[in-house]
């Protein structure tokens, strides 16, 4: 028996696909096909995560993402300023 799983959302997962099947080829389609494509081809789509209302987990990416874009802009802005002093 084997069991693929693909996890969409960083940190906290959002949406999961998988299947469980008797096939190690079948298993392995999770590794190069499509989601939609493994979702015409019976996988199953769980929303969830670890958090009991999925807003709280989007949330939580969308300000992880957040803190690193502006880390991000700081940092090239701090580098802009010391290139343009020279």
């Amino acid at each position: 028996m084997f069991a693929s799983n693909r996890e969409r959302g960083f940190p906290c997962k959002v949406l999961l696909i998988s299947k469980g099947t008797d096939s190690g080829q079948e298993a392995d389609k999770v590794y190069y096909l499509s989601d939609l494509e493994l979702l015409r081809q019976g996988w199953k789509l769980r929303a969830g995560s670890i958090f009991d209302p999925p807003l709280l987990s989007i949330s939580i990416n969308f300000i992880f993402y957040f803190a690193i874009s502006w880390v991000a802009v700081s940092i090239i802005e701090r580098i802009k300023r010391i290139y343009a002093k020279k």
